[in-house]
């Protein structure tokens, strides 16, 4: 008999969870794709005992937006009300849950507002039938990429003006008041819903700010998090709580975690000389940040306010999907990654981190700097020893990361851009993959990058963290750092066949004149760590002197 398998899939993907402004609205998105995925397979299971799910697996955390069936018996008429039946039946739960947050929100969508959110969701689901299942998993994959070549849209006619300030395609239609009580620039006020003096999204939209329904949808889903949605994480924190949260301690300041949603980007304002807004936050939240930057002040304790943003994806997993066509080794692997993607949510919430989602191999969220490089190897060794490639591989599975360190004042959506350009920049950099870029933005704007190959134990994670505790540490000057730099900045145009053996001396003569303080085995093991690392960066001096000018920055940001 022939095997025949059925695709279904739900987008868009990206513009779904990265235009975000907060991590509140990155997790929503992320939740959404996965949860009306999940309601898909729970809808397929009560519909046909005929219809088998081969990935994926519904226990995972996230589950990804496509999953394969085996619908070997079905005739003709029947593929095709299924899945025009269950893009119907998707199509209208998301209807749902949006009019749903309408509702718990205590605000009334207008037609604009429901034609948005009607013309979102795109959804693709495509047959094949063939001879074994090898062939019908490779066609049916690039039957499925022909149909999204043909960008198949629903026309919109919306009036001229404001657009929404996360997703731009669409006018800004529910909007908060500026400061002066005027609506937002070039709002049409024929169709604007003016939610300023509403309760429920008093804090949820900033002064002047103005969302599109789906925004507004993503901003306010935590409100159905009881009844519709029992498995949302409500807590889902702020970065800025997660950085207060590590630097400071819920047992030491018992208050903190009052602040656990924005409110705790009070206590940053605070710290920034700003002035606190009944317009921005509550009386109580204004005076826990008051009471809470004096306790600060009086302390030792920074408060930094420069995170770690990851994005890692799986090396060449498609293609390994392709190449290894059997139901079986496919159905092994998706329980693998699956397994694997439940191990990353646990590992980064041990960690103090924040888990936006973690699907298969794919994974995106927050961590404090000083859990990034310590976090990032748990992972991959994780990954290593957990999910295993085919026999006849001939290689282990590996991923690449993107990893962006940002100031909380920097607008969200150019951050989480820029993660995914270190993403791809990672894996086009080294034919291998298996590799890591990081970039470090500066408040002031300044910018620097560098990238590595993780290598087969990914110990210059390893390598890089104990950098970074020695200069945090004050075992070593940071002079250090500039010292060497502009000895490097020099030595870059010379021509040596000892060049190596060059760098490793003046890495000794550089250390030393930065410390007083190392035992002679402190300071051989020091040296021989930053002169293994230059090795690491295969010795390229760009790198290496990119690297060293981001662990003297990061050094002064960690406790």
């Amino acid at each position: 008999m022939d095997t025949t398998l059925f695709l279904f899939a739900i987008g868009p993907v990206k513009p779904f969870i990265e235009n975000s402004r907060k991590a509140r609205d990155l997790y929503a998105g992320s939740y959404l794709l996965s949860y009306l995925m999940k309601e898909v397979i729970k809808e397929l299971h009560n519909r046909d005992a005929r219809l088998k799910i081969v990935f994926p697996l519904e226990a995972q955390s996230n589950v990804p937006n496509r999953l394969i069936a085996q619908v070997d018996q079905y005739s003709q008429t029947e593929k095709e009300q299924l899945g025009q039946q269950i893009s119907k039946f998707v199509q209208q739960r998301f209807v749902d849950i949006c009019r749903n947050v309408f509702s718990a929100s205590n605000v009334s969508p207008n037609p604009m507002a429901m034609q948005q959110i009607e013309h979102f969701l795109e959804v693709y689901w495509v047959f094949e039938q063939q001879p074994t299942y090898e062939l019908a998993y490779k066609y049916i994959n690039a039957s499925l990429n022909n149909i999204k070549r043909l960008r198949y849209f629903k026309q919109m006619n919306e009036p001229v003006g404001r657009k929404c300030d996360l997703y731009p395609e669409y006018n800004a239609i529910i909007v908060k008041r500026r400061a002066n009580g005027m609506l937002p620039s070039f709002v049409d006020a024929s169709s604007a819903i003016d939610v300023t003096n509403i309760g429920t999204c008093k804090y949820a939209l900033k002064l002047g700010e103005g969302l599109s329904a789906i925004a507004f949808v993503k901003r306010m889903l935590h409100l159905l998090h009881v009844k519709e949605l029992p498995d949302y994480k409500l807590n889902i924190s702020s970065v800025a709580y997660m950085l207060l949260k590590n630097s400071l301690g819920e047992e030491k300041y018992n208050e903190l975690p009052l602040l656990q949603n924005e409110a705790s980007e009070a206590l940053f304002d605070l710290q920034n000389g700003q002035q606190l807004s009944t317009d921005e936050y509550s009386l109580e939240h204004i005076r826990i940040s008051q009471a809470l930057n004096q306790q600060i002040s009086l302390s030792s304790v920074r408060t930094s306010p420069y995170y770690a943003i990851v994005k890692f994806d799986g090396d060449g997993m498609g293609q390994v999907y392709n190449d290894y066509a059997d139901q079986q080794i496919q159905e092994k692997l998706s329980k693998e990654t699956s397994q694997f993607s439940n191990e990353v949510r646990r590992i980064i919430v041990e960690q103090g981190g924040i888990c936006i989602y973690a699907g298969g191999e794919d994974f995106l969220g927050f961590l404090p700097l000083d859990k990034l490089f310590q976090t990032m190897y748990e992972l991959r060794q994780d990954f290593l020893a957990n999910v295993k490639a085919p026999v006849s591989y001939g290689k282990p599975l590996t991923f690449s990361a993107g990893i962006v360190i940002a100031h909380l004042m920097q607008p969200l959506n150019r951050i989480l851009a820029k993660t995914g350009d270190m993403e791809k920049r990672a894996k086009e950099s080294f034919a291998d993959k298996n590799a890591f870029a990081i970039g470090l933005v500066k408040r002031s704007g300044d910018q620097l990058v560098f990238q590595s190959s993780f290598g087969n134990d990914g110990k210059i994670l390893l390598l890089i963290n104990q950098v970074i505790v020695s200069l945090a540490q004050k075992e070593y000057s940071k002079s250090f750092v500039y010292n060497l730099n502009q000895t490097l900045t020099r030595l870059g145009s010379v021509k040596s066949d000892n060049k190596q053996r060059i760098i490793q001396v003046l890495i000794e003569q550089a250390l030393q004149q930065s410390t007083s303080l190392l035992t002679k085995d402190e300071f051989n093991q020091q040296s021989s760590m930053l002169y293994q690392l230059y090795l690491d960066f295969e010795s390229d001096i760009e790198r290496f002197q990119s690297f060293l000018q981001f662990v003297a920055f990061v050094s002064r940001e960690v406790n």
